[in-house]
């Protein structure tokens, strides 16, 4: 397997250590704490559809959150009541950025990752400036796309929450960087950025 294929895994379990969870595999730790309420139900949707390009998503939804403007307050406020999901292991998620985030301060906007490595790497290679590795830890609350659409819904998002695997954190969730691993050594480019999730305190 070439590099360009070859996993940044076994260097972010290297730092982590290998009692963490991570893939496809990790959505088995997941437990649901509480019911959707029918808004926060549509507000996750809304955040998650793929129906067709231009659709109002949760780009335009962190969009304004980032720019402190008030649009959409509703909206995120729905959103804040979906994280009822929980990981009983520690987890490792993936995030490809577009730009360099502020490690340490809590994020205005909802932070979407997944559990796939692949769809990080993908995102950075479409011009996104790097990969982050990001350990959330045990009893985090996250939300999770995929659980709120079923079959019969539209097929083009379907097929978008199942594949990508997303898991989102809240808004407020500070990432503590803790330095950089070079998966294959110094003369190879690849970094993946290493991170520790902390969520701010919402009640289940």
């Amino acid at each position: 397997m070439g590099r360009a294929n070859a996993s940044y895994l076994p260097a972010v379990i290297g730092h982590f250590g290998d009692h963490v969870a991570s893939g496809s595999r990790a959505a088995r730790f997941l437990r649901q704490e509480k019911p959707l309420d029918d808004e926060a139900l549509a507000a996750l949707r809304r955040y998650s559809v793929s129906a067709y390009p231009g659709q109002e998503d949760g780009k335009a939804l962190n969009a304004a959150l980032a720019a402190g403007n008030g649009l959409h307050g509703e909206w995120a406020e729905a959103m804040d009541r979906t994280f009822a999901w929980t990981f009983t292991r520690d987890v490792i998620l993936w995030r490809g950025f577009s730009t360099p985030f502020v490690p340490g301060e809590p994020s205005p906007c909802f932070v979407s990752a997944s559990l796939v490595e692949r769809q990080a790497r993908k995102f950075r290679s479409r011009g996104g400036a790097g990969v982050a590795a990001i350990l959330v830890p045990a009893g985090m609350p996250v939300t999770v796309p995929a659980f709120v659409w079923r079959e019969g819904d539209d097929e083009r998002t379907l097929m978008v929450v199942r594949y990508e695997r997303e898991v989102v954190l809240p808004r407020g969730t500070v990432l503590h960087a803790e330095g950089h691993v070079r998966p294959f050594g110094d003369a190879v480019r690849a970094s993946v950025m290493l991170c520790r999730a902390r969520g701010p305190e919402l009640r289940l």
